[in-house]
């Protein structure tokens, strides 16, 4: 079958850029322009994608970025773990505070300050979700650092109740919820 030249338009940049990269996969911008036709229709050119090649292809591509990838998923994998070591306390809820003035006990501020942050931070939230700012908020403003969620079952029944809680701050907490002879 006979070929046809085709052009489009394309920044220089994105070209130069797509010119490299075919480069460095050992071929040129036009044979990786045919390939993408011919697999978009559907249709492969029977001297490539053999079994073999994709396989030979992987390989090569594992070879040549696997120390980038092995690097960001360790890592991640790694925060991961720290996060769930950090946020696992046996019963959250015992922990909780079940009131504004002991809250703002807690953040040693006024009352009228907790609610206003607490008004302020979830006005307007989607199904009473919990704001992020007044977690960060009252992070700054505990002794040991504890962010703190809103949560409210019913009209009576609300509470605040502690986000991603290491063991060391659970303690703490505890000892000053049993010293107000909540626990």
């Amino acid at each position: 079958m006979e070929k046809v030249l085709a052009t489009f338009r394309i920044k220089q940049k994105d070209w130069q850029d797509f010119q490299d990269w075919a480069k460095s996969q050992g071929s040129n911008a036009s044979s990786e322009i045919s390939k993408f036709v011919l697999a978009s229709l559907g249709r492969t050119d029977s001297s490539e994608g053999s079994l073999e090649d994709i396989n030979n292809y992987i390989d090569q591509y594992l070879e040549k970025n696997i120390d980038q990838y092995l690097e960001k998923y360790l890592n991640r994998t790694e925060q991961i773990k720290q996060i769930k070591k950090v946020s696992q306390w046996e019963n959250i809820d015992e922990l909780k505070i079940p009131s504004y003035r002991l809250l703002a006990e807690r953040l040693s501020t006024h009352i009228k300050r907790v609610r206003n942050m607490k008004r302020g931070c979830y006005y307007n939230k989607p199904n009473g979700g919990y704001s992020l700012q007044f977690i960060e908020w009252t992070k700054e403003q505990d002794p040991d650092g504890i962010g703190w969620k809103f949560v409210k079952n019913s009209e009576k029944n609300t509470y605040f109740e502690p986000i991603n809680l290491s063991n060391e701050q659970g303690m703490r907490l505890k000892k000053w919820l049993v010293k107000k002879g909540l626990c």
